[in-house]
C-alpha cells in the first residue's frame, strides 16, 4: 500500500508542477500530443 501512496504523492507533485505556468503547460500539451500512439504502460 505505501508503494500506491507513493505514486500517487508524486502525481500530484507533477501535476502541481506541470499546471505551475501557462509555458509548462503548453510545454506538457506539446509533449503529450507528439506520444499518442504509445501506451500508458
Amino acid at each position: 500500500m505505501a508503494k500506491l501512496y507513493d505514486i500517487r504523492l508524486l502525481a500530484e507533485m507533477e501535476a502541481e508542477d506541470i499546471s505551475g505556468s501557462p509555458q509548462d503547460w503548453m510545454h506538457y500539451l506539446d509533449t503529450a500530443a507528439k506520444l499518442y500512439r504509445y501506451p500508458l504502460f
